[in-house]
């Protein structure tokens, strides 16, 4: 055999055992990303399909796709209770999204994990996005049929029937987000409104049990407190379906 045929050889030996090691090390950084990933995917439900992605309470189609946390599973795991669970799942969603700078950033199973496990300590902490207000009293104000007219929320948030309890704004179309944005171009803050958005609505009950629509159980998320829902004229008398454990609901 030639010297240069024996060169050839060994060339094409190098190149095909370099091609196996990178293959090799594409190979196990996909397992190690499976591996870093696995165990937290059984704490959410499966995504829902973009044309599922509406309330139909609201009757509109929501701005995010809101990742759903499994409750059973994660009462099962940590005893959290409802409440907490809620503001897990608010709070999860929101650390996604910003990591993932809007969608426009590919998150990897162990980046999920690292932020579940993150929030999920500070929540057991008893750390919230959401503080519940401290008045007796909340004023719920729904403004998913007002969203093209943010005047009228504007002419409810002064309205003296409101101004009797701690105005808090809720959407089940809009995300946080989305709900903080439309409260600093319009001015709400100065009302100290606060904010329940998409995140917060789940399709468990509050005793933890599937049900059949997205719904918060505000008798839960505000125990001990009065809870007054602001509802447009000519709503059924117990306001959205969505919106469990009301006190009262008032029509405007």
């Amino acid at each position: 055999m030639s010297f240069l045929r024996i060169m050839k050889c060994l060339a094409l030996a190098t190149l095909l055992s370099a091609c196996a090691t990178m293959e090799k090390r594409m190979e196990n950084r996909d397992l190690e990303q499976l591996y870093q990933g696995a165990g937290v995917e059984r704490y959410f439900l499966p995504d829902l399909p973009v044309w599922a992605n509406f309330s139909s309470a609201s009757g509109c189609r929501r701005d995010v796709l809101v990742r759903y946390l499994n409750f059973a599973t994660i009462r099962s795991s940590y005893s959290l209770d409802y409440e907490s669970i809620v503001h897990l799942q608010h709070m999860v969603n929101r650390r996604l999204a910003a990591s993932s700078q809007g969608g426009e950033k590919q998150l990897y199973l162990k980046d999920e994990a690292f932020i579940f496990y993150n929030v999920y300590e500070q929540v057991s902490g008893g750390s919230r996005d959401f503080l519940a207000p401290q008045f007796n009293r909340v004023s719920l104000v729904w403004i998913d049929p007002y969203l093209d007219t943010p005047k009228t929320i504007e002419k409810i948030l002064e309205s003296d029937q409101v101004g009797q309890g701690h105005p808090v704004l809720v959407s089940s179309c809009l995300s946080s987000k989305k709900m903080e944005e439309m409260m600093e171009k319009n001015g709400w803050d100065r009302f100290g409104v606060k904010l329940v958005s998409s995140e917060m609505f789940s399709p468990y009950t509050g005793n933890l049990e599937l049900g059949s629509d997205f719904i918060l159980d505000f008798s839960l998320f505000f125990p001990n407190k009065e809870t007054r829902l602001f509802v447009p004229g000519g709503k059924a008398v117990k306001g959205p379906s969505q919106f469990k454990g009301i006190n009262r609901v008032i029509e405007l």
